[in-house]
């Protein structure tokens, strides 16, 4: 390709993110108008409403039949851009399964994108609370997975607590194997959740038979333990090896798909 075709392509590009631009703006102006009178009508009821989101985004990916960006794509970069229109009404508050760096977590960069304040609670009971008692618009605990089924813990709040669901969220689990010992043989300790352990009960048999299995309260908790303690390792995501820098020594262990539930 000539450099004058390439520049008379990128002109095209950038003529498109300029309408691009303008079409965002006038989305957002939009978007803060229905604020104002949705804040006139119900002044203490959340803007946020999960079927009307759920509506814009089966109407995109239905009209995304013949696109080149999948489906996946194009539903996150219109749930960012939701996200970002939504932060002009109110910033919306998240609970979810703390601490940083769980699945939990994922799961609300996934459903709700970036722009909400996320508050990590230190257990499923928390969350109930802190959504009963107005802290945060809204919950976002785990109810189901491929391998272990139900989490009965969410279950019993859902049936002590008035709150009810408003959305469910499906999300791929890969399990790694963080440490910063350098080498799986350096691994004399490793830590996770117990449901982690019995998920990734024949890959610990066959790879670290001799390793002293601690439980946590989470994987997030256990790559924090482990990323401060010598020939330690802990089963967790790569979204927590970055939150507390610490290596990916084995890379998708299993992977697993998960449910979590919105309140």
């Amino acid at each position: 390709m000539s450099d004058k075709n390439l520049k008379g392509l990128r002109s095209k590009i950038d003529k498109i993110d300029q309408e691009l631009y303008a079409l965002i703006q006038k989305r957002a102006s939009h978007a803060v108008a229905i604020g104002k009178i949705k804040s006139k009508a119900s002044p203490k009821s959340s803007f946020y409403k999960p079927d009307r989101e759920a509506k814009i985004l089966r109407n995109i990916l239905k009209a995304n039949n013949k696109g080149l960006l999948p489906d996946s794509k194009i539903r996150t970069i219109y749930k960012e851009l939701i996200s970002g229109c939504l932060s002009l009404e109110e910033v919306l508050k998240v609970a979810y399964l703390g601490p940083e760096g769980t699945h939990s977590e994922a799961a609300v960069y996934n459903q709700f994108g970036s722009q909400v304040s996320r508050k990590p609670a230190v257990t499923i009971d928390d969350v109930f609370f802190q959504v009963t008692h107005d802290e945060v618009n809204v919950g976002v605990v785990p109810v189901e997975n491929s391998t272990q089924g139900i989490v009965a813990s969410t279950l019993d709040m859902f049936m002590k607590s008035s709150l009810k669901i408003s959305g469910e969220i499906e999300i791929l689990i890969n399990h790694n194997i963080l440490s910063n010992s350098g080498s799986l043989d350096n691994i004399k300790k490793i830590y996770a959740h117990p449901q982690s352990f019995s998920q990734c009960k024949n890959w610990l048999e066959k790879n670290l038979p001799n390793c002293e299995k601690i439980n946590s309260l989470s994987n997030a908790e256990a790559a924090l333990i482990a990323s401060k303690e010598k020939n330690s390792g802990a089963i967790a995501s790569s979204v927590a090896a970055d939150i507390y820098n610490i290596d990916i020594l084995c890379a998708n262990l299993i992977v697993i798909q998960q449910k979590k539930e919105g309140q």
